[in-house]
């Protein structure tokens, strides 16, 4: 049987949700000045329409962080996941790398 949580996300799915417009999260300033590189890996929910509808973050290295990863996220866009064929909300887990370049 198919895994689908009582709001109706999945958890597995046949063809899993495709990344269409992935705009990059704002890196902190006083981060970037002060050398600090982390990562924040974030549980999102994608529509049927393939629109991010919730964020949480499950993990972060750095707090300061975590909004501009959530921030992000709900600018991204994807091909909805499929099950069956048809367009299913899905939950999946993202991770927002931020490196200073050196």
């Amino acid at each position: 049987m198919v895994a689908q949580d009582e709001a109706g996300i999945f958890q597995q799915v046949d063809e899993p949700p495709v990344p269409l417009k992935t705009p990059p999260p704002k890196y902190p300033d006083s981060l970037r000045r002060a050398g600090v590189s982390g990562v924040v890996a974030v549980a999102i929910v994608i529509d049927e329409r393939g629109a991010v509808i919730d964020a949480t973050v499950s993990k972060s290295s750095n707090v300061g962080f975590e909004k501009p990863s959530l921030e992000a996220l709900h600018a991204w866009k994807f091909k909805p996941a499929r099950v069956a064929g048809e367009p299913v909300k899905v939950r999946v887990t993202v991770p927002m790398h931020f490196r200073v370049q050196g």
